[in-house]
Order: C-alpha cells, then sequence, then structure tokens
C-alpha cells in the first residue's frame, strides 16, 4: 500500500491525468446510456401443480386443468396458456 502512494506522490501529472479519464469517461456513460422507465420485461412463466391422486392425465386436464385455465383467462397480461397433465407428479 505504502509502495502506491509513493508512486502517486513520485508521478502527481499520470494521477490527475487517470483521474480525469474516470471523470470524463463516467459523464460521458452517464449521458450515452438510455435509461428506460419501463423497459421491456420477458413475463414469468407459473407453473401451477394440483396433486389430485386416481384420476388419469385426461381426466385431470377435462376436471381441474380446464377450469385452471378459464380462470387464468381473466388475469391481464396473461398472452399464452399451456396445459399439460402427467401422471405421478408430486
Amino acid at each position: 500500500m505504502y509502495n502506491i502512494i509513493r508512486s502517486a506522490l513520485r508521478k502527481p501529472i499520470s494521477v490527475v491525468v487517470a483521474v480525469m479519464g474516470l471523470l470524463f469517461f463516467s459523464v460521458m456513460s452517464l449521458f450515452t446510456i438510455p435509461v428506460d422507465i419501463f423497459p421491456n420485461l420477458d413475463l414469468p412463466t407459473i407453473y401451477v401443480v394440483q396433486p389430485y391422486g386416481g384420476m388419469a392425465p385426461d381426466q385431470m386436464d377435462g376436471f381441474i386443468a380446464t377450469r385452471y385455465q378459464d380462470h387464468f383467462l381473466y388475469v391481464s397480461g396473461i398472452r399464452d396458456i399451456d396445459v399439460k397433465t402427467i401422471q405421478g407428479c408430486r
């Protein structure tokens, strides 16, 4: 640490040029980086797991999954609903 201080005291012009370069590039980056209040984001994916024993996947699709699908249609912002029923999900 003392070596850094000694080299900064021996070469003050280099330290001033380095500090001015950092200031210049930081000000340039502040004005050139685009900032958006509402950026485009990928909507998250929601997985609903409904364990219900004793039913085949086609029965689950007919009884339970379609009801979830009907309820999700009323949520704003959902573009696509994909229903998958599998057996043995715990």
